[in-house]
């Protein structure tokens, strides 16, 4: 009987923690503009690398329990420029930046208003640099592609307010601070003339790890 009233109270508990509700944010956000620089950890690429003046969108998630357990989810698409350039040419790199970042942690406010989260955040972030020449001199054709790619595992931390003025309208503000870790950036270089290929190289140089800073702001749906 002990035994049989311990289990029912357990599963009472059980059934009382999953009734209780979630609140949800889903939303859209604008990267503002940060620049973050990888230093090179390999003698034979002796530069670091810039990428600068990251902005663009982002597509959040935050879901809160009344419990005070919170869960986010981050997705950013990027435009981002560098400090590369190719021999005496004006024209940096450019290219897009990726980050995808989900977490888990604990709202400390969470009311009809006001929501504050406090997360642990994994993922990865991946940007691509690309440059186009073409040239035409004594009848030819010239065109070389370049590009680089540094693409690495992040951890770190997301802080996330949320103000309701409506019943479901709601605007946000988050900032993360990441820890990129040392990778490899990986440096294309392809060469043709009149359309064949003369050239091409693909090599792989190691660089250290990078902190990154993040912030967004944008609006979302509560419900």
């Amino acid at each position: 009987m002990k035994k049989l009233t311990i289990f029912l109270a357990a599963l009472a508990l059980c059934f009382s923690v999953s009734a209780k509700t979630w609140t949800n944010y889903t939303g859209f956000g604008w990267r503002i503009p940060t620049s973050t620089t990888v230093k090179s950890d390999d003698s034979s690429m002796d530069f670091d690398i810039k990428f600068k003046n990251q902005t663009g969108l982002s597509l959040d998630y935050t879901g809160a329990h009344e419990s005070g357990f919170s869960m986010r989810a981050i997705l950013d698409i990027n435009y981002s420029k560098s400090n590369l350039k190719v021999g005496d040419d004006d024209d940096d790199l450019e290219g897009l930046n990726g980050l995808f970042l989900i977490g888990a942690g604990y709202a400390p406010v969470c009311t009809d208003k006001l929501f504050l989260g406090i997360y642990g955040i994994l993922g990865a972030d991946l940007t691509v640099l690309y440059l186009d020449k073409t040239a035409y001199t004594n009848y030819q054709k010239s065109e070389n592609e370049y590009s680089f790619t540094h693409a690495a595992s992040v951890l770190g931390a997301n802080v996330t307010f949320v103000y309701t003025p409506a019943k479901h309208f709601s605007l946000f503000a988050s900032v993360c601070t990441n820890y990129m870790f040392p990778t490899k950036v990986e440096a294309d270089m392809t060469q043709k003339v009149n359309g064949v290929k003369i050239f091409d190289s693909d090599e792989k140089y190691d660089y250290k790890g990078a902190f990154k800073f993040v912030p967004t702001a944008g609006i979302c749906w509560k419900f």
